[in-house]
């Protein structure tokens, strides 16, 4: 229980958030994971082109921000898994023809 003045919170400081121990990267690498069976799927029903566009896009999501943090002169972070993600959920919204190049 905190006090604040006359008014009393019971309950985490942290709510309605979740803190575990997992760090950032493991988080991201396990929604990557999860992502996996949804585009074999997807593959598998639309043919080979969706598995293209989904490397296309995830690699042009991780080589960006890597690109963009050194022009930035920041620390590369694209180890946390983020930008990954972040290209597999593009690819997950575009449509399955969609062309690679142009």
């Amino acid at each position: 229980m905190i006090e604040t003045g006359s008014t009393e919170i019971k309950g985490d400081l942290h709510a309605p958030h979740i803190m575990s121990g997992d760090s950032i990267g493991r988080i991201m690498r396990a929604t990557a994971a999860a992502m996996i069976p949804a585009l074999l799927y997807s593959s598998f029903i639309h043919g080979i082109h969706t598995l293209l566009l989904c490397l296309v896009c995830a690699a042009s999501s991780v080589f960006s921000e890597a690109l963009f943090q050194v022009a930035a002169r920041r620390r590369i972070t694209v180890t946390a898994g983020s930008a990954l993600v972040t290209g597999l959920l593009l690819a997950m919204t575009l449509p399955p023809d969609f062309p690679l190049l142009g």
